[in-house]
């Protein structure tokens, strides 16, 4: 009998996480958004956590991200939030960056799912010429079977 020693751990849920700028202010830059998911793949990567997309609009975040068995969801986020806000508050490149939006949305992805999301994440510049980011996210609390909207109003 021998036991076999796991880097990760084997359970893990997809996530589709998304965190708005403090006030929903339009302050990551286009010009340094791949700063943006260097560092918050660095950042995932330092707890573990395997980022399997990141994409960025003017004043909003998404992140695929397998959450272990281990960690809950509310603990990634609050980390995710803290960490990053303190590495982009008062950062050149993120001159109006003020933080994160206490609320987030965070939604579990099936493993059927999971390259549809990536897509979508991915296509944020093109996707969000048709949509504004409002209405994205009433899109994303409806399709999950959340139609209240006073829940948006106190986090957005």
């Amino acid at each position: 009998m021998f036991a076999l020693a796991y880097k990760f751990p084997l359970s893990f849920t997809p996530f589709h996480f998304i965190r708005h700028t403090y006030c929903s202010e339009p302050s990551i830059p286009e010009t340094y958004k791949i700063e943006m998911q260097k560092y918050l793949n660095t950042l995932c990567q330092s707890y573990k956590l395997f980022l399997r997309e990141v994409n960025m609009h003017l004043d909003h975040v998404h992140l695929l991200v397998d959450v272990p068995a281990t960690l809950t969801v509310a603990w990634v986020a609050q980390e995710v939030k803290a960490v990053s806000s303190g590495a982009f508050l008062g950062h050149p490149n993120f001159p109006l960056f003020k933080g994160w939006n206490k609320g987030y949305a965070a939604f579990t992805v099936s493993h059927w799912d999971i390259p549809k999301v990536e897509a979508y994440i991915k296509n944020q510049s093109e996707h969000h010429k048709h949509e504004d980011t409002r209405c994205e996210l009433l899109r994303w609390l409806s399709e999950n079977g959340i139609d209240d909207q006073t829940y948006l109003d106190r986090n957005m």
